[in-house]
């Protein structure tokens, strides 16, 4: 299992609301409702409540709104459950499970863009030949050769 849920649930949110939103399942959790059903339940009464907050924009009154509207979608079931199971974690399996979705996240990244100056420079002084095609490539190119030279 990952870290995220990744089954798209949030995808079509107000970016700026997603995090806000997800947490309101993490809270629901650690209030107790360790079942589905309540779960949503719980999320539901609290998104509303957020809806009559007299400090809530309208950005926020509608992403709440939203909420509220799919929580009976089975996105939201699979989005409940996996929350579940991961507040279930320890606290190391938290972070390990975090960690190797933050690194993920950090190869897609480097992945996609193109290798610096900095490390074409060093892996021409390591003796590589290899131009690498990314960042990512670079990177992995340079911890080869650092390796071969221990």
């Amino acid at each position: 299992m990952k870290w995220d849920c990744g089954n798209g649930f949030f995808d079509d949110f107000n970016k700026n609301f997603a995090g806000i939103l997800g947490h309101l399942f993490c809270d629901a959790f650690r209030q107790g409702n360790t079942e589905i059903e309540s779960l949503l339940e719980c999320v539901r009464s609290k998104a509303l409540a957020h809806t009559r907050k007299s400090w809530a924009t309208p950005e926020a009154v509608e992403a709440y709104t939203k909420l509220v509207n799919r929580l009976e979608t089975e996105k939201a079931r699979e989005f409940a459950e996996h929350i579940i199971w991961r507040e279930s974690l320890s606290d190391d399996e938290k972070r390990a499970l975090k960690s190797a979705s933050q690194q993920s996240g950090a190869n897609i990244w480097m992945a996609e863009q193109p290798p610096s100056d900095k490390q074409l420079n060093y892996l021409k002084s390591l003796g590589c030949q290899i131009v690498p095609k990314s960042k990512l490539e670079a990177s992995n190119l340079i911890s080869e050769f650092v390796g071969k030279r221990k």
